[in-house]
């Protein structure tokens, strides 16, 4: 997979290539398609936590497609823990096949939440 690394303090983001992990039992492994980096990645840049480790990936606010499930999985169960921890508060869960009709009426403004997860 392809990442932006951050080699040193102060470094600039150069993307480099990684191995891909597979995910392990209850897992689930995400295609980042963005990635935010919010203030604490600009203080690890700038050198400003002393135990950071380099070379490092920052970014932890991502968006992504469910790429694969670590088995035995349901990922029914992640999203429910997740909506119950608010870890993904504007995302709505569909099956594939409900995926075009959901897109469109979120492009029209009716759908709830801002994001869709399909599986």
């Amino acid at each position: 997979m392809r990442v932006a690394e951050l080699g040193a303090v102060q470094a600039p983001l150069t993307l480099t290539e990684r191995p891909t992990p597979e995910p392990g039992p209850g897992d689930v492994l995400v295609k980042v398609t963005a990635c935010g980096m919010c203030y604490s990645e600009v203080n690890l840049r700038n050198g400003e936590y002393p135990f950071a480790r380099f070379p490092v990936v920052p970014g932890h606010e991502v968006t992504g497609v469910v790429a694969a499930l670590g088995s035995p999985h349901d990922l029914r169960d992640t999203l429910a823990f997740a909506a119950a921890h608010g870890i993904l508060p504007e995302v709505t869960p569909v099956s594939l096949d409900q995926a075009p009709g959901i897109l469109a009426s979120m492009a029209a403004g009716t759908a709830r939440g801002r994001g869709v997860i399909a599986f």
